[in-house]
């Protein structure tokens, strides 16, 4: 036997009282009460059997509802000998679809009165993905089906991707660099029906670089230092961070703490934390043939998984060359401080 979720027993329920030899009990007299595995079921009140009876009653179905599925079944007991019976298990079917579900797994149809973990509020970072999936569900809470619904999304969210859309669930991956909020929707297209409950925080890195050169304005043939500073400003640790240096072609790479880990020019660190930030020593030797007024351009990038790079430029100015031919000086001596006019002066 079966019957719809909230709606009452098309037959009536026939309770019988039978004595140790299975014989009607037409003399029974005691008062029956109904409960039933389903805990927000409708049932008669107590009931007590009457000589006009003669062991049998006939309860109409319009006092049964059941309201969860997918069984249950109802018991009866005589409330003074708690002798009892219960029914064998009595098909629930789902009524008729009231409201869409998103949650995170494929909801269960065997799962009485139960709803898989749906997705209310979440926060994950741009290197995760999340799947979603959309069950339909009666007024009772039980579930139907899962059906395959339009997926949507509002704020930051929106700029990422919701794939396959339409489904029955999607993956949504969010966009690389933003951060912010959003939600997530499904809507039912037969019947317009639509949940938009999840509701999503999406963190994400933010590096920045500056450089700083440290003997500015610099004389041809010297040396030029400046520190790289470099920093997560986000919300999310970025995995791994890639340092990369653009020297102006009239420089040469001296020296560096740390040494440079491809080249003279990239450096790879791993994860950088929220609001952690580093430092790394440069210095390049300036070509010696420069005019004062010359500038020099040096250019610094960072970069990490699935973020944009930022850059910073800093400019250095040329002195005057210094001179480093020999300087040749005559010093010329007679022994004397003073002579006479006319005198002869003899010296080496």
């Amino acid at each position: 036997a079966g019957t719809v979720a909230g709606d009452p027993f098309s037959g009536p329920v026939t309770v019988t009282a039978y004595d140790g030899f299975d014989n009607v009990k037409t003399d029974y007299s005691g008062v029956v009460q109904f409960s039933s595995s389903d805990i927000s079921a409708t049932l008669p009140s107590d009931y007590p059997f009457v000589g006009a009876d003669a062991g049998i009653h006939a309860f109409s179905g319009a006092e049964f509802v059941l309201f969860q599925a997918p069984n249950q079944t109802i018991t009866v007991e005589d409330i003074v000998s708690t002798i009892d019976q219960s029914s064998d298990p009595i098909d629930v079917e789902p009524a008729d679809l009231d409201h869409i579900r998103i949650n995170w797994d494929a909801a269960n149809g065997g799962q009485a009165n139960g709803y898989p973990e749906e997705v209310g509020t979440h926060t994950m970072n741009i290197y995760g993905s999340a799947t979603l999936w959309a069950g339909s569900y009666d007024q009772y809470h039980n579930f139907r089906e899962d059906v395959e619904v339009a997926w949507g999304a509002t704020g930051v969210l929106s700029q990422g991707v919701l794939a396959p859309n339409p489904g029955v669930s999607t993956i949504f991956t969010p966009a690389p660099i933003l951060s912010g909020t959003g939600v997530i929707s499904a809507t039912y297209q037969p019947g317009g029906q639509t949940d938009d409950t999840g509701s999503f925080t999406i963190q994400a890195p933010r590096l920045t670089i500056t450089k700083v050169d440290l003997n500015d304005p610099v004389p041809a043939g010297q040396v030029l230092r400046y520190w790289i500073n470099y920093a997560n400003v986000g919300d999310a640790a970025v995995p791994s961070v890639v340092v990369t240096e653009t020297y102006d072609s009239r420089v040469a790479f001296d020296f560096a703490n740390p040494w440079p880990h491809v080249g003279n020019n990239v450096w790879l660190f791993g994860e950088l934390a929220p609001g952690e930030s580093d430092q790394l020593l440069v210095e390049t030797r300036v070509a010696g043939n420069l005019q004062a007024g010359t500038v020099l351009t040096n250019l610094v990038s960072i970069g990490g998984p699935r973020l944009a790079q930022a850059e910073f430029s800093v400019t250095s100015t040329v002195t005057t060359a210094p001179d480093f031919r020999p300087q040749l000086y005559v010093w010329i001596d007679d022994g004397r401080l003073s002579v006479e006019a006319g005198e002869q002066i003899e010296y080496e």
